[in-house]
């Protein structure tokens, strides 16, 4: 992605955006937004995320389970679930806030999660990463990964790098241009973050580990085939990586996992606000063309989302920066063409970014929010009728 679409991702990740639980979201048909009101509205981001006691008040574990249960063959109709852990929050408030995130995403009808958590580096330079003070410990992910399975849902683990330290040294800076001194240390250090994680995947039978997300500048170094075998010695479940979205269709990705998944904000230019669903569809099918054309069985998209304003199918990725005006039917209509491409594609799945951990369900102001949230607004009533269609066959 550009940078500035990394930046605006990442900067506030530990912001305490919230949303309103789905349970009573009536469906639409798929590419409009007209169909009826959107779900209820979701409360403006916080600088930080909620003390403990301000933990949600939800019951003790979560209340429904999946709609469309995943199975081999079958679509993974994902939510990318973003945790920037906080010491504030004891396990009791972590394990509310996880019940309350699961009995949201099932409201949608998502039978998939993926789990995506920062961890930092020095700098662009640095040949070393490491946990940060907002890295959920491999016990504290056992907590959401447990809790998920039991209520039936496939779930993801996706360590992501932290671009605060990249973004430091020049706006230009982010996990996609890194450029370790030494590779060496640096594949080294990678590797032994990992390696807790993927023993706490493998003993709660995550089912898919994500090896690495947007390391453009890293793709071509041999050495990830070592860190794969590596991953396998400790891990059993699938591996796959995460491409974002100009590298995927513009690079060879020799990376050795069973799929490559894709961060998808393909900006399409020259394309007005007011283009239907079809128009925006033919950009879809455009872009990954230049990959491959027809069916893409062994891809996924890993991230899709838009900001909920004007001009903003020119720059997808781009958030808060647009500088256009609210308009909520462009986000909407984005989310219905994508999910029409992914089905036509039969790509084996597709995850909408994003879903933050500390995000509380009780208020809301979808006109006043950040502009690439989309919970509350009609872009989220497309996600459930997405899914619905797309795990009937519609």
């Amino acid at each position: 992605m550009s940078t500035l679409m990394t930046r605006n991702r990442f900067r506030a990740l530990t912001a305490g955006l919230t949303v309103l639980l789905l349970a009573a979201v009536s469906g639409c048909a798929l590419g409009t937004t007209d169909a009826g009101p959107p779900p209820p509205p979701i409360p403006v981001e916080s600088d930080t995320p909620a003390a403990p006691a301000d933990a949600p008040s939800a019951a003790s574990t979560p209340t429904s389970r999946v709609h469309f249960p995943w199975q081999p063959g079958k679509p993974e109709l994902g939510i990318q679930v973003f945790w920037a852990d906080t010491s504030k929050d004891t396990d009791q408030t972590v394990q509310l806030k996880i019940n309350r995130m699961i009995d949201y995403v099932l409201a949608l009808d998502a039978n998939s999660i993926s789990i995506s958590f920062p961890f930092n580096t020095a700098g662009p330079s640095a040949s070393a990463v490491s946990d940060g003070s907002d890295t959920p410990s491999p016990a504290r992910l056992a907590m959401a990964v447990r809790s998920a399975k039991a209520a039936g849902l496939r779930v993801t683990v996706r360590p992501t790098l932290d671009e605060s330290s990249l973004t430091a040294v020049s706006a230009k800076e982010w996990r996609g241009t890194i450029h370790p001194s030494s590779p060496a240390a640096w594949f080294q250090s990678y590797d032994a973050f990992l390696a807790p994680y993927l023993k706490e995947a493998q003993q709660d039978k995550v089912d898919t580990f994500v090896i690495g997300t947007e390391f453009t500048s890293m793709q071509p170094d041999p050495r990830w085939a070592e860190t794969v075998n590596q991953a396998k010695t400790i891990y059993s479940g699938e591996l796959t990586y995460a491409a974002n979205w100009d590298s995927y269709v513009a690079d060879p990705i020799n990376i050795p996992v069973s799929r490559i998944g894709v961060d998808a904000y393909p900006p399409l230019k020259n394309v007005p606000d007011s283009a239907g669903i079809q128009q925006l569809v033919d950009g879809w099918n455009s872009w990954l063309d230049g990959k491959a054309t027809g069916p893409l069985p062994n891809a996924l998209f890993y991230e899709v989302d838009a900001p909920a304003e004007n001009g903003a199918y020119a720059h997808p990725g781009v958030w808060g920066n647009g500088g256009g005006n609210r308009n909520l039917t462009t986000q909407a209509n984005w989310f219905a063409a994508a999910c029409q491409v992914a089905k036509d594609r039969h790509l084996s799945g597709l995850y909408w970014w994003r879903y933050d951990l500390h995000q509380d369900p009780q208020t809301a102001d979808p006109q006043h929010d950040r502009s690439d949230s989309w919970l509350g607004r009609p872009a989220a009533q497309t996600i459930r009728t997405c899914f619905d269609s797309w795990a009937t066959g519609g």
